[in-house]
């Protein structure tokens, strides 16, 4: 498993005490990274993650790469499709980022035993375990991915679960699946980066059983405005917007709610996020 990137400054004491937290939060993701690879059977890790390694500790065995240094539509590219060395630096920086809205649209999903899932924009997959220990043995976990670094990065995290797990490497609009086939679909931060959304709603629709459900997750556009580098290549939207495009493709019982994370790490930065989850139905015939 690579290394998280956590960063460590010698500056002034309020950005000492900024990358301080950065770390701390950054320990809960390795200690549940440890958990679901089984190098850890107990969950109080996860619980309580400042009583086992140390923020320092974990530093100190890492690579930093500073965002401030970057330019924004690097950023911005590699948050898109990310790609060599950088690209899986980026997934772990993003297996931070995501960690609460990651959690809060697996709990919605509420993926069953013997279940079909198909996740759309996995990343390196970490994030996305909890989904597959939910499926159990009778299970199947299908991740679309871009990124072929995230899509190598995520075979390597789940070939050892029990559910049948696929990894498929391409743009989920090129993807043929059988119709109705797949109970639920999901996709963190994934909408920016699609151009025509109503599109994607219509094709992936066909996958889906009657019944089924998919839940998306996304920054709202208040808070992606405000980062330097949405300005490249993102497709921002607001919320009632990307409910009436799936509204239009035939999707049902749509909802959505809104929770503020305030302030999240994202490399050597803190930054703010108010976060949205979009879910909904295929409604039966």
């Amino acid at each position: 498993m690579p290394h998280l990137s956590i960063p460590v400054t010698h500056a002034s004491p309020t950005h000492t005490r900024l990358n301080f937290e950065i770390q701390r939060r950054a320990c809960k993701i390795v200690q549940a990274n440890k958990f679901y690879l089984g190098k850890t059977n107990n969950f109080r890790d996860i619980i309580n993650p400042l009583s086992f390694e140390s923020p320092q500790k974990i530093a100190s065995a890492t690579k930093v790469v500073s965002m401030q240094d970057q330019d924004p539509q690097f950023i911005a590219s590699q948050l898109s499709c990310p790609k060599g060395e950088a690209g899986v630096d980026m997934g772990n920086k993003m297996n931070i980022l995501n960690q609460i809205i990651t959690q809060q649209t697996i709990e919605k999903l509420s993926p069953q035993q013997a279940e079909s899932i198909v996740e759309i924009g996995p990343g390196n997959g970490l994030l996305s375990l909890p989904i597959l220990d939910a499926l159990g043995a009778d299970g199947h976990y299908l991740g679309i991915e871009m990124s072929e670094t995230m899509a190598g990065e995520l075979q390597s995290a789940i070939i050892n679960k029990s559910c049948t797990t696929e990894v498929i490497c391409g743009d989920c609009l090129e993807v043929q699946l059988k119709a109705e086939s797949v109970d639920g679909i999901i996709g963190v931060n994934i909408l920016y980066f699609i151009q025509d959304l109503l599109a994607f709603f219509t094709h992936i629709i066909h996958w889906i059983k009657p019944g089924g459900r998919v839940v998306f997750s996304i920054r709202s556009d208040k808070s992606l405005k405000k980062l330097p580098f949405t300005q490249f290549d993102f497709h921002i939207r607001n919320t009632s917007e990307i409910e009436s495009l799936m509204q239009n493709a035939g999707f049902d019982a749509i909802e959505s709610y809104s929770f503020d994370e305030q302030m999240i790490p994202f490399g050597d930065t803190l930054v703010p996020a108010d976060s949205v989850i979009i879910a909904g139905e295929k409604p039966h015939p």
